[in-house]
Protein backbone atom coordinates (compact mmCIF):
# COMPACT_ATOMS: atom_id res chain seq x y z
CA UNK A 1 0.00 0.00 0.00
CA UNK A 2 1.22 3.40 -1.41
CA UNK A 3 1.26 6.26 0.83
CA UNK A 4 0.19 9.40 -0.70
CA UNK A 5 2.37 13.06 0.82
CA UNK A 6 0.19 15.63 0.88
CA UNK A 7 1.98 19.14 0.31
CA UNK A 8 1.95 20.54 3.61
CA UNK A 9 1.58 24.54 3.98
CA UNK A 10 3.87 26.35 6.12
CA UNK A 11 2.55 28.41 9.72
CA UNK A 12 4.79 31.56 7.80
CA UNK A 13 2.49 31.11 4.46
CA UNK A 14 -1.20 31.14 6.70
CA UNK A 15 0.26 33.65 8.37
CA UNK A 16 0.97 35.98 5.72
CA UNK A 17 -2.12 35.49 4.14
CA UNK A 18 -4.33 36.25 7.02
CA UNK A 19 -2.30 39.66 7.07
CA UNK A 20 -2.69 40.31 3.69
CA UNK A 21 -6.43 39.88 3.75
CA UNK A 22 -6.36 42.04 7.05
CA UNK A 23 -4.83 44.83 5.22
CA UNK A 24 -6.69 44.89 1.87
CA UNK A 25 -9.60 44.80 4.48
CA UNK A 26 -8.29 48.01 6.01
CA UNK A 27 -7.09 49.77 2.48
CA UNK A 28 -11.11 48.59 0.83
CA UNK A 29 -13.07 50.16 4.25
CA UNK A 30 -10.70 53.56 4.67
CA UNK A 31 -11.97 54.92 1.17
CA UNK A 32 -15.32 56.30 0.09
CA UNK A 33 -17.05 57.90 -2.43
CA UNK A 34 -19.29 61.40 -1.84
CA UNK A 35 -21.90 61.62 -4.99
CA UNK A 36 -23.28 64.66 -6.67
CA UNK A 37 -25.78 65.98 -4.83
CA UNK A 38 -25.36 64.66 -1.40
CA UNK A 39 -22.46 65.08 1.46
CA UNK A 40 -21.38 63.04 3.45
CA UNK A 41 -21.10 63.78 7.67
CA UNK A 42 -18.01 62.32 8.87
CA UNK A 43 -18.59 60.91 13.12
CA UNK A 44 -15.23 59.71 14.90
CA UNK A 45 -17.08 57.35 17.85
CA UNK A 46 -20.73 59.60 16.67
CA UNK A 47 -18.76 62.75 16.98
CA UNK A 48 -19.64 65.12 14.30
CA UNK A 49 -15.89 65.95 13.29
CA UNK A 50 -16.29 67.07 9.06
CA UNK A 51 -18.39 67.25 6.20
CA UNK A 52 -17.55 65.73 3.33
CA UNK A 53 -18.39 67.02 -0.28
CA UNK A 54 -18.10 65.36 -3.74
CA UNK A 55 -15.46 63.09 -4.59
CA UNK A 56 -13.24 60.27 -2.88
CA UNK A 57 -11.96 60.65 0.59
CA UNK A 58 -10.57 58.83 3.11
CA UNK A 59 -11.69 57.89 6.71
CA UNK A 60 -10.00 56.18 9.81
CA UNK A 61 -11.23 52.52 9.46
CA UNK A 62 -13.15 51.41 12.18
CA UNK A 63 -12.96 54.54 13.86
CA UNK A 64 -14.85 57.32 11.74
CA UNK A 65 -18.72 56.38 10.51
CA UNK A 66 -20.69 57.94 7.81
CA UNK A 67 -24.25 59.79 7.88
CA UNK A 68 -25.56 60.78 4.06
CA UNK A 69 -27.37 63.58 3.73
CA UNK A 70 -28.89 64.63 0.67
CA UNK A 71 -28.67 68.15 -0.43
CA UNK A 72 -30.85 68.39 -3.67
CA UNK A 73 -33.93 70.64 -3.82
CA UNK A 74 -37.15 68.44 -3.85
CA UNK A 75 -40.14 69.70 -4.95
CA UNK A 76 -44.08 68.58 -4.25
CA UNK A 77 -46.39 68.01 -6.96
CA UNK A 78 -49.43 68.98 -6.66
CA UNK A 79 -51.52 65.80 -4.77
CA UNK A 80 -55.21 65.73 -4.48
CA UNK A 81 -56.73 63.31 -2.11
CA UNK A 82 -60.45 62.79 -2.12
CA UNK A 83 -61.48 61.15 0.99
CA UNK A 84 -65.22 59.71 1.89
CA UNK A 85 -66.79 60.45 5.50
CA UNK A 86 -69.78 58.34 7.57
CA UNK A 87 -72.35 60.43 5.99
CA UNK A 88 -71.06 59.31 2.91
CA UNK A 89 -69.98 62.52 1.50
CA UNK A 90 -66.99 63.31 -0.32
CA UNK A 91 -64.25 65.26 0.45
CA UNK A 92 -61.28 66.32 -1.53
CA UNK A 93 -58.34 67.96 0.09
CA UNK A 94 -55.17 69.82 -1.73
CA UNK A 95 -51.81 69.96 -1.30
CA UNK A 96 -50.00 73.23 -2.06
CA UNK A 97 -46.48 72.43 -4.02
CA UNK A 98 -43.55 73.66 -2.00
CA UNK A 99 -39.83 73.06 -2.67
CA UNK A 100 -37.56 72.76 0.41
CA UNK A 101 -34.02 72.29 1.17
CA UNK A 102 -32.46 70.08 4.35
CA UNK A 103 -30.27 72.91 6.05
CA UNK A 104 -29.28 70.42 8.66
CA UNK A 105 -25.68 70.43 6.55
CA UNK A 106 -25.24 74.07 6.94
CA UNK A 107 -25.85 73.97 10.81
CA UNK A 108 -23.30 71.42 11.00
CA UNK A 109 -20.98 73.20 9.05
CA UNK A 110 -21.25 75.85 11.24
CA UNK A 111 -20.98 73.83 14.06
CA UNK A 112 -17.34 71.77 13.33
CA UNK A 113 -15.82 74.78 11.62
Amino acid sequence: MKTINSPTIGKKAVGSFFLFLFILIVLFSAVYTVQAGERKIVKRFGKAVSVSGEGIHLKVPFVDSLETVDIRTHKIENNETTAGTSDLQNITTSVLPQAYRLTIIMRLMIKVC
